[in-house]
């Protein structure tokens, strides 16, 4: 399998269509200023992760292991 990340709108397109990992970038700017804003406000406060909703988007480059059938 080929996996891609970000669900670019080649990844449908193309042959075979790319298996992607689809997670939202106006989410992804929306929590990057809210970081950014934070660290100007207290800029020794410690950095925190932020994990974002995703979702795999399965197209035609995946493919079971081998041995086994999907």
């Amino acid at each position: 399998s080929v996996v891609g990340f970000d669900d670019a709108p080649f990844s449908r397109i193309i042959y075979p269509a790319l298996t992607t990992v689809h997670q939202s970038i106006q989410r992804m700017m929306e929590e990057a200023v809210t970081v950014l804003a934070a660290q100007r406000s207290n800029p020794f406060a410690p950095l925190r992760d932020e994990v974002i909703a995703h979702s795999l988007v399965k197209r035609e480059s995946r493919a079971p292991p081998p041995g086994r059938v999907s």
